[in-house]
């Protein structure tokens, strides 16, 4: 199973940089955003699910490249009835989600050359998961609605962003490091060790 695909946004809204093109633009927009939370759900469920062998120490050959992606210092927005503030923070973010979302179909592929390089492994208590995003908002809401869920939207989509950057870097390291341990190529090891064996039959504790 190959990981799943994610669909470009289309071109992020911003009221105050093209407000006349606004209307038309956010439109565009939120129509693609449930779409888009689908896929992404989709994309960091299948990467939760994978466990790379990080015990598969490599060879000296394989994926060393990090894939392109970021983190974000954007902060979960809240409305605090400040609708310039509340409009050019989700400015801000529209456009961040719009550059997230042509980074993660490539991360997917990257992370399978990843796993045809190391194997998969039945467990990794250390490895870091990827959270899930909420549904997004509608045109069909009222204001009230409409803000509380874009707040929890943009919150759990921000949580996504730097989540999935975290479990990147992650196997990026243990994975993708040019170090390689070898192989015993020496035919003439010798050493034998002898630790005896048991030949009391009343062994007490």
């Amino acid at each position: 199973m190959s990981a799943p695909t994610v669909t470009t946004l289309p071109t992020s809204p911003t009221r105050l940089s093209r407000p006349n093109n606004f209307l038309t633009e956010s439109a565009v927009f939120l129509e693609a955003l449930p779409v888009f939370r689908s896929q992404v759900n989709q994309l960091s469920s299948y990467i939760n699910s994978q466990t790379t062998n990080k015990w598969n120490l490599g060879g000296i050959t394989g994926v060393r490249s990090f894939p392109t992606l970021f983190q974000t210092l954007l902060v979960d927005e809240e409305y605090l009835n400040d609708s310039i503030s509340f409009t050019g923070n989700l400015d801000a973010i529209y456009a961040i989600l719009k550059e997230y979302s042509t980074n993660l179909t490539s991360v997917g592929v990257w992370l399978d050359n990843v796993i045809k390089d190391v194997g998969v492994a039945p467990y990794d208590l250390d490895k870091p998961m990827i959270s899930g995003v909420t549904s997004s908002m509608t045109r069909l809401q009222d204001r009230e609605p409409f803000n509380t869920t874009a707040t929890l939207f943009t919150e759990t989509a921000i949580d996504n962003i730097n989540s999935l950057y975290q479990r990147v870097w992650y196997t990026y390291n243990i994975n993708c490091g040019n170090d390689t341990n070898g192989v015993i190529t020496d035919t003439n090891i010798f050493r034998i060790i002898d630790c005896g064996s048991i030949t009391d039959t009343v062994i007490t504790y």
